[in-house]
């Protein structure tokens, strides 16, 4: 989305983090144990009531959470619910943001203190999952969430991002998959009335929609998620079957080709880090498209309250096929931690249907819950967005999306990819020399 990932472990954390990964295993769920009444039945006169040495309470157990969401956590104001309900759980908060989180997650991962319930982007830093960093929920949860199977309630392209063979790392908190965000006063004062639904017509709507001295149709941008639904849609992949790049295959050499042809034929401007921030562009009428995911809703409503009610979101173009980039927040329990049970109940609490509703009341976020995306507090029009019941555009987008690979030297990859892009958007290479050049210093660094 919008953040930098941390550098790859060295092999001694690894080998540091095997060895501490083999204990912490799971408490029982507390329960509160009733005082026991028996008698016997002899006789009113004869019964002798058994000497029964009293049953403690369960011991209060407090677990840690770290949370990289910030002031508008959906997470914090449920605590309080969720401790009357559990009387023996304590929850203590830990706001880290989102690179707190990942200097944290590497200490504890290196044998330092960790925490019980974390918020991470196994997306973006799959490493971790590689290196144990996580505890298989399928053990806690038997496949079920509140009664629900897991495989039923959720996207499966976040749950493909979280599994590992039989095994299931995190269960999907909130997600990020892309749509086409586009002003509707502009499309029609231009005279579309049809949102482009394949990469020519958007082509040619953005040229008709660029207006000299400086309006564009759209925006492209040198970052790897802004590569996927191009990539995809027009049938490409980061790999194969066998772990080799194919990032500079045809298909994938006519995706970035495209890219560079609409900045080359006026249809879009390369917004490059030197032209400042983006909103401002969306705010002075310079880009009247661009693609992106739903936490980009917020964004304008706080950056441009002014443009209230010209913006519209709509599926992004077709092509050989759907494409889209895929992310989100994860819940995870840490291996390490020495509370699973407890820790696995509060996860299933946040992950209620009018809980998970919060993470679009409160956050602005597009719950993972699928239950949660037909509540009426989320399917309500929004009137910013003219009306439009907007996250039902980014729910038929995720479930269509792919996840990016989840190897652990994803996030130098990606590094690769944004700077092959940079210099392709710039003109000093062509597409397929770039991705050339790119293809090779993946298969360095895979081992490939």
């Amino acid at each position: 989305m919008k953040h930098q990932l941390l550098k790859l472990l060295t092999s001694v954390i690894i080998a540091s983090f095997v060895m501490a990964a083999c204990g912490g295993q799971p408490t029982a769920a507390p329960t509160t144990v009733p005082p026991t009444a028996a008698a016997t039945a002899a006789s009113p006169a004869t019964a002798v009531p058994p000497t029964v040495a009293p049953t403690p309470a369960p011991k209060p157990v407090t677990i840690t959470v770290w949370d990289y969401y910030g002031d508008t956590t959906p997470i914090k104001p449920l605590v309080a619910a969720f401790e009357a309900k559990n009387p023996n759980i304590k929850v203590q908060i830990e706001a880290l943001g989102w690179d707190g989180f990942w200097q944290k997650l590497s200490t504890a991962t290196a044998g330092g203190e960790g925490a019980d319930v974390v918020t991470t982007g196994l997306m973006w830093a799959p490493q971790y999952k590689a290196l144990g960093a996580y505890a298989d929920v399928m053990p806690l949860s038997k496949g079920q969430i509140n009664g629900q199977p897991i495989d039923k309630v959720f996207p499966k392209p976040l749950l493909d991002a979280a599994r590992e063979g039989d095994k299931l790392y995190g269960v999907p908190y909130d997600f990020d998959a892309y749509a086409l965000y586009y002003r509707k006063d502009v499309y029609d004062t231009a005279g579309i009335t049809d949102v482009p639904k394949t990469w020519d017509a958007f082509m040619a709507a953005n040229q008709k929609l660029t207006k000299a001295p400086n309006q564009y149709g759209t925006s492209v941008t040198a970052y790897w998620s802004h590569f996927d639904p191009y990539l995809y849609a027009f049938g490409g992949q980061y790999f194969d079957a066998n772990g080799k790049s194919t990032i500079n295959s045809p298909k994938a050499v006519k995706a970035l080709q495209f890219m560079v042809d609409m900045t080359t034929k006026k249809a879009a401007v390369n917004w490059t880090s030197d032209m400042g921030d983006f909103t401002s562009g969306l705010k002075s009428g310079q880009v009247v498209s661009f693609i992106n995911g739903p936490w980009m809703m917020g964004v304008l409503r706080k950056a441009a309250p002014e443009m209230s009610g010209k913006w519209r979101v709509a599926m992004v173009p077709s092509g050989e096929a759907f494409g889209t980039h895929i992310g989100g927040t994860h819940l995870a329990i840490l291996e390490k931690s020495k509370h699973k049970a407890e820790a696995w109940a509060f996860v299933e609490f946040l992950m209620r249907p009018e809980n998970q509703a919060k993470v679009w009341t409160i956050s602005g976020a597009a719950p993972a819950y699928l239950p949660a995306l037909d509540l009426p507090e989320v399917t309500a029009g929004d009137p910013y967005f003219g009306g439009q019941s907007t996250l039902g555009v980014f729910r038929g987008t995720v479930e269509k999306g792919i996840p990016n690979p989840t190897i652990k030297q994803w996030g130098d990859v990606s590094n690769i990819v944004t700077k092959t892009m940079e210099i392709a958007l710039l003109g000093k290479k062509t597409p397929k020399d770039a991705l050339d050049d790119a293809a090779k210093q993946i298969d360095a660094l895979t081992g490939k």
